[in-house]
């Protein structure tokens, strides 16, 4: 026997809508829905595409974060996204950096985002500034440009405690 759409559940119990709700949806808060599905094609929920989108909004950032960004949409809000607005804050940056590197979301804060930033205090640097301005050097070109070896980075990664 075949579910119904609206019996279909994802594994944290979310309902499915099929692929043309999920469209409609996108297209409706203006982003182009086939740059997105072709970056992302495992869409959640419509219910918590809403809750994402809410939430970049109240940070003050554009819906076009989720065309640079897809994964957006299936990220954790409590578990992924706060923690890194949160650390990002901390460092004394605003959230509108993330439209200028939104690709941030996306960065693992135990292995990128926290032993970088964590290295680059220790090595003297404002830790904010420099980290957004080299978020994404992969680490060889992270240790030439700073001198703090890839090794370093995977030791401080280990000490991170979300």
């Amino acid at each position: 026997m075949k579910l119904t759409a609206t019996r279909e559940r994802y594994p944290d119990g979310t309902p499915v809508q099929n692929l043309e709700e999920r469209i409609a949806f996108i297209e409706k808060h203006g982003l182009n829905s086939e740059n997105i599905l072709r970056l992302n094609p495992a869409l959640n929920s419509i219910e918590r595409m809403t809750e994402n989108i809410e939430f970049i909004s109240n940070l003050g950032l554009s819906n076009k974060v989720f065309e640079r960004v897809p994964q957006l949409f299936i990220c954790s809000i409590e578990n992924n996204l706060e923690p890194k607005v949160e650390y990002i804050n901390d460092l004394g940056l605003s959230n509108k950096v993330f439209e200028r590197v939104p690709r941030l979301f996306s960065y693992s804060m135990k292995n990128r985002i926290w032993p970088r930033s964590e290295l680059l205090r220790e090595a003297g640097f404002d830790a904010g500034e420099e980290l957004m301005k080299h978020i994404s050097l992969p680490n060889h070109r992270f240790e030439a440009k700073y001198g703090i070896l890839e090794r370093e980075i995977f030791e401080k990664a280990a000490e991170y405690q979300s």
